[in-house]
Protein backbone atom coordinates (compact mmCIF):
# COMPACT_ATOMS: atom_id res chain seq x y z
CA UNK A 1 0.00 0.00 0.00
CA UNK A 2 0.79 3.69 -1.24
CA UNK A 3 0.19 6.66 -0.58
CA UNK A 4 1.43 10.17 -2.64
CA UNK A 5 0.13 13.09 -1.50
CA UNK A 6 0.04 16.75 -2.14
CA UNK A 7 -1.07 20.42 -0.99
CA UNK A 8 -2.49 22.92 -2.17
CA UNK A 9 -2.65 26.23 -0.11
CA UNK A 10 -4.39 28.16 -2.27
CA UNK A 11 -7.42 25.92 -2.65
CA UNK A 12 -7.27 24.83 0.71
CA UNK A 13 -6.65 21.64 -0.36
CA UNK A 14 -4.93 18.39 0.59
CA UNK A 15 -5.02 14.99 -2.00
CA UNK A 16 -3.83 11.87 -1.10
CA UNK A 17 -4.10 9.15 -3.85
CA UNK A 18 -3.80 5.66 -2.69
CA UNK A 19 -2.68 2.46 -4.37
CA UNK A 20 -2.66 -1.14 -3.16
CA UNK A 21 -4.60 -2.91 -0.05
CA UNK A 22 -6.11 -0.19 2.47
CA UNK A 23 -5.23 -0.32 5.89
CA UNK A 24 -6.38 2.57 8.58
CA UNK A 25 -3.27 2.08 10.63
CA UNK A 26 -1.56 3.40 7.37
CA UNK A 27 -3.99 6.67 7.19
CA UNK A 28 -3.71 7.77 10.78
CA UNK A 29 0.65 7.43 10.00
CA UNK A 30 0.18 9.29 6.74
CA UNK A 31 -2.11 11.59 8.26
CA UNK A 32 0.51 12.11 10.94
CA UNK A 33 3.19 12.80 7.74
CA UNK A 34 0.77 15.26 6.74
CA UNK A 35 0.16 17.02 9.93
CA UNK A 36 3.74 17.57 10.38
CA UNK A 37 4.06 19.24 6.58
CA UNK A 38 4.73 23.02 7.19
CA UNK A 39 2.09 23.72 4.23
CA UNK A 40 -0.53 21.87 5.99
CA UNK A 41 -2.82 24.35 7.68
CA UNK A 42 -6.01 23.97 9.98
CA UNK A 43 -9.11 23.51 8.37
CA UNK A 44 -7.58 22.35 5.21
CA UNK A 45 -10.58 19.99 3.28
CA UNK A 46 -9.02 16.28 1.91
CA UNK A 47 -9.76 14.68 -0.98
CA UNK A 48 -8.51 10.84 -0.88
CA UNK A 49 -8.57 8.86 -4.10
CA UNK A 50 -8.78 5.02 -2.75
CA UNK A 51 -10.07 4.00 -5.95
CA UNK A 52 -7.30 1.66 -6.67
CA UNK A 53 -7.04 0.89 -3.11
CA UNK A 54 -9.40 -1.88 -1.37
CA UNK A 55 -9.92 -1.77 2.10
CA UNK A 56 -8.86 -4.87 3.86
CA UNK A 57 -9.50 -3.92 7.47
CA UNK A 58 -12.53 -4.69 9.66
CA UNK A 59 -15.37 -2.06 10.33
CA UNK A 60 -14.23 -2.06 13.58
CA UNK A 61 -10.84 -0.75 13.12
CA UNK A 62 -12.71 2.58 11.72
CA UNK A 63 -13.19 3.68 15.50
CA UNK A 64 -9.06 3.97 15.73
CA UNK A 65 -9.51 6.88 12.69
CA UNK A 66 -12.01 8.70 14.56
CA UNK A 67 -9.77 8.08 17.74
CA UNK A 68 -7.26 9.53 15.50
CA UNK A 69 -9.34 12.72 14.06
CA UNK A 70 -10.31 13.21 18.23
CA UNK A 71 -6.60 14.02 19.28
CA UNK A 72 -5.63 15.86 16.43
CA UNK A 73 -9.03 17.68 16.46
CA UNK A 74 -7.04 20.96 17.48
CA UNK A 75 -3.97 21.04 14.56
CA UNK A 76 -6.71 20.16 11.76
CA UNK A 77 -9.40 22.25 12.66
CA UNK A 78 -13.07 22.01 10.64
CA UNK A 79 -12.78 20.52 7.85
CA UNK A 80 -14.86 18.57 4.67
CA UNK A 81 -13.07 14.92 3.46
CA UNK A 82 -14.26 13.75 0.45
CA UNK A 83 -13.34 10.21 -0.53
CA UNK A 84 -13.23 9.30 -3.80
CA UNK A 85 -14.18 5.29 -4.07
CA UNK A 86 -14.46 2.82 -7.07
CA UNK A 87 -17.57 0.68 -5.80
CA UNK A 88 -20.96 2.25 -4.90
CA UNK A 89 -21.22 -0.64 -2.03
CA UNK A 90 -18.51 1.37 -0.07
CA UNK A 91 -20.39 4.45 0.50
CA UNK A 92 -21.73 3.23 3.41
CA UNK A 93 -18.33 2.75 5.60
CA UNK A 94 -17.85 6.38 4.71
CA UNK A 95 -21.11 7.47 6.05
CA UNK A 96 -20.64 5.37 9.58
CA UNK A 97 -17.54 7.23 10.02
CA UNK A 98 -19.57 10.72 9.53
CA UNK A 99 -21.61 9.40 11.82
CA UNK A 100 -19.65 8.03 14.57
CA UNK A 101 -17.41 11.43 14.02
CA UNK A 102 -20.54 13.68 14.61
CA UNK A 103 -21.51 11.62 17.20
CA UNK A 104 -18.30 12.13 19.22
CA UNK A 105 -18.37 16.30 18.32
CA UNK A 106 -15.81 16.51 15.90
CA UNK A 107 -16.09 19.31 13.47
CA UNK A 108 -15.07 16.82 10.29
CA UNK A 109 -17.66 16.53 7.12
CA UNK A 110 -17.12 13.40 5.56
CA UNK A 111 -18.56 12.22 2.14
CA UNK A 112 -17.98 9.09 0.04
CA UNK A 113 -17.47 9.88 -4.36
CA UNK A 114 -17.69 7.34 -7.38
CA UNK A 115 -16.37 10.52 -9.60
CA UNK A 116 -13.78 13.20 -8.55
CA UNK A 117 -15.95 16.53 -10.53
CA UNK A 118 -18.93 16.08 -7.49
CA UNK A 119 -15.68 15.82 -4.65
CA UNK A 120 -14.40 18.39 -5.90
CA UNK A 121 -17.57 20.65 -6.23
CA UNK A 122 -18.58 19.46 -2.59
CA UNK A 123 -15.45 20.27 -0.92
CA UNK A 124 -15.70 23.67 -2.65
CA UNK A 125 -19.35 24.04 -0.42
CA UNK A 126 -21.80 22.06 -2.51
CA UNK A 127 -24.25 19.97 -1.35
Amino acid sequence: MSCEYSIDPEANLIRLRWTGDFRIERLIEKMGEIAENEDAKPGMNILGDYREAPWVGEVGEMSDYVDYCESAREERGSYRSAVLLERAEDLDLVAMFDLVAKQRGLEIETKGFLDEESALEWLQGGE
